[in-house]
């Protein structure tokens, strides 16, 4: 509804193989997660802790697809949180942040990885005259599209980095086990990290 206020956190937990589909003619948006605004409203999500592996779209955004219009205003905050191997046929194999007719989307990312998505083009991440920002500390995929700052980490070959394995590694859910000796061991920033892992287990 106009001038509306919907929010949602979201933590410790996995999101993995769903997908969007396109049931008659028409694109799909946000095999795991759609985050929209329109009409002056607002629409939160913050995620923390969180795995979000091996979902798709028919057209755009694999994992998450972020958008606003008319004035409104959508945002998504990323804090330890794993999004690897979600597939998109076009454009965000990972991340789609979309700002349309005078809104504004915004995306924010720290201590987390985005790598090893696929899609056509901009396979990690694809900004779309939105606002999309790296807080630092992230693991991204060399070359796409993601944003990057000096205190983050560019991985062009993710096996190196965590295991492909969507697997139980301890806590209540699946994730992707980190390799040892890899970038993302003990890369995340000590004041900003969540004390205890999406496993339950203190960092």
């Amino acid at each position: 509804d106009q001038d509306s206020i919907a929010s949602i956190e979201l933590y410790n937990s996995t999101i993995f193989s769903n997908s969007a589909k396109a049931i008659r003619t028409g694109g799909t948006i946000g095999g795991a997660i759609l985050n929209g605004a329109n009409y002056s409203a607002t629409a939160f999500i913050t995620l923390t802790n969180i795995t979000i592996s091996s979902n798709s779209s028919d057209d755009y955004a694999g994992a998450i697809f972020n958008t606003s219009s008319n004035e409104s205003y959508a945002n998504v905050k990323l804090n330890n949180v794993t999004l690897v191997n979600n597939m998109a046929l076009n454009e965000g194999g990972g991340i789609y942040n979309n700002n349309d007719s005078n809104g504004l989307a915004h995306i924010s990312m720290q201590n987390s990885i985005v790598a090893n998505n696929q899609s056509n083009t901009f396979q990690d991440c694809f900004n779309e005259e939105g606002n999309f920002i790296s807080l630092g500390y992230n693991l991204v995929g060399e070359n796409t599209g993601c944003p990057v700052l000096p205190s983050d980490f560019v991985t062009n070959d993710p096996t190196k980095d965590f295991n492909l394995q969507l697997d139980n590694n301890g806590g209540d859910t699946l994730t992707h086990a980190l390799i040892y000796n890899g970038q993302a061991i003990d890369s995340g920033h000590d004041s900003t990290c969540a004390e205890i892992d999406q496993r339950g287990i203190q960092r």
